[in-house]
């Protein structure tokens, strides 16, 4: 299963407010993570060649991203997919950048998270950027 279940939304504590309880299944909280450079590399790469690549919005990628985790790499199970589908279509931000947040945490822990995100944000930024720096340079050729 995965980590983050939403448990019970209508809790309320002492002073009324409505808490929010997530439970962590026990596989998850033992869950030991043998970390190698090939593998971060591995995550960092997928996801720039998913995001570099891909036109069409965040559920293209999404689905994208099941394709490569589940099944090609075995990284993931179906269900931890979909649970991540859900998770990521309830929360604020763009969809690939909080899929890869999960997905980079549930594959190699925390310095995963920051890897799959780094390979998540990058290509769109290059391909922004590079606009930009013929603009500079074509204003700077004018002076």
């Amino acid at each position: 299963m995965f980590s983050f279940i939403i448990f019970d939304v209508c809790k309320t504590n002492k002073e009324g407010d409505i808490l929010l309880i997530f439970i962590t299944s026990q596989a998850t909280k033992n869950m030991k993570r043998k970390i190698n450079a090939k593998q971060l590399w591995e995550l960092f790469s997928t996801m720039f060649v998913l995001n570099s690549c891909t036109f069409g919005g965040g559920f293209v990628i999404v689905s994208l991203m099941k394709k490569k985790f589940v099944d090609e790499k075995k990284w993931l199970e179906e269900d931890e997919m979909l649970d991540i589908t859900a998770i990521t279509q309830s929360s604020p931000g763009p969809l690939p950048v909080n899929a890869s947040v999960i997905i980079g945490y549930r594959i190699a822990g925390i310095i995963g998270s920051l890897i799959a995100v780094l390979g998540t944000i990058l290509p769109p930024m290059i391909i922004i950027s590079l606009p930009q720096c013929q603009v500079m340079n074509s204003k700077k050729a004018k002076k």
